[in-house]
């Protein structure tokens, strides 16, 4: 049984589909306009379900959008045992064959930018351009601060996501005025992880000593990176690591944190509509 909810400026469907001995989660958003623009695949956060990809729908809403849960998150049930990034790529270009769809852009947030950066090397015909933001090569990465990755990877995060989500919201408050903040709450309330679960340990495993530090010199797509330079679980010399890298990118440097993607909607997304357009620019400093 599919669901409808309403969107400003879309209707949005959700529902469940079989791939790859899979039962995942799925999101279809028609854009309400006729442009023939090439559909845009989301790959979502860590640990984070559909629900928290509502409020880009509408700014994006002159392209169609697709996304899904990946297995162990939000309402796809966990796989049998965890899934790695080659597994979960192979997983969305099934998917692109469920949707008969030929060539999309890719965006990838924070962990699934690892996904997008796997998806676009993996399946070079079906990524046409790639939106990077607010991620890094994986492994290689220069961290945040040491209490910050403590808490991100403490068994009491594993065991118990909300609080970790209390901890990272805490976080992400820092220099931020009351309307960020306010958007911030909106994003959390949204967030919902369910509490320990053989998922969400899977989730974790499926990003251990993954990289793609090898191979980035060999991606062709296009690609924007998007990174805030307060961004305290990924410095900034993650993203112009990425920018050095990739041959045909571009860095836009956010005066924000990691959640820029959501707390700068309109500007962000105006952005990334504009680089999906093929209206490039150079590395420049927001």
């Amino acid at each position: 049984m599919n669901e409808y909810f309403d969107i400003p400026t879309r209707q949005v469907e959700t529902g469940y589909t079989k791939i790859d001995g899979h039962r995942i989660r799925t999101l279809v958003a028609r854009s309400p306009y006729d442009t023939g623009k090439v559909p845009l695949l989301l790959f979502n956060g860590f640990a984070a379900s559909l629900e928290t990809l509502h409020p880009l729908l509408d700014a994006l809403a002159d392209r169609t959008l697709y996304s899904f849960d990946v297995p162990g998150v939000g309402g796809s049930p966990a796989p049998s045992r965890p899934i790695r990034m080659r597994g979960l790529a192979n997983l969305a270009a099934s998917l692109l064959d469920h949707w008969q769809l030929d060539t999309v852009d890719v965006l990838g947030f924070s962990w699934g930018g690892f996904l997008a950066q796997e998806f676009a090397y993996r399946f070079q015909d079906h990524c046409n351009r790639l939106v990077l933001a607010a991620t890094s090569a994986g492994t290689v990465a220069v961290p945040g601060a040491g209490t910050v990755v403590q808490m991100i990877s403490s068994v009491s995060a594993l065991i118990n996501p909300g609080a970790g989500d209390v901890s990272a919201k805490k976080l992400h408050e820092t220099g931020l005025d009351e309307d960020e903040k306010a958007l911030l709450d909106e994003y959390y309330a949204l967030h919902k992880p369910k509490l320990f679960s053989l998922g969400h340990l899977y989730h974790v495993l499926s990003g251990y000593g993954w990289t793609s530090a090898h191979w980035l010199h060999r991606l062709p797509q296009p690609t924007l990176i998007l990174a805030g330079t307060r961004d305290p679980f990924l410095p900034i010399i993650n993203a112009r690591y990425l920018a050095l890298q990739i041959p045909e990118s571009q860095l836009v440097e956010l005066d924000a944190g990691h959640l820029f993607l959501f707390l700068l909607k309109e500007e962000v997304t105006g952005l990334i509509t504009n680089f999906l357009d093929g209206k490039n620019a150079t590395n420049i400093v927001y």
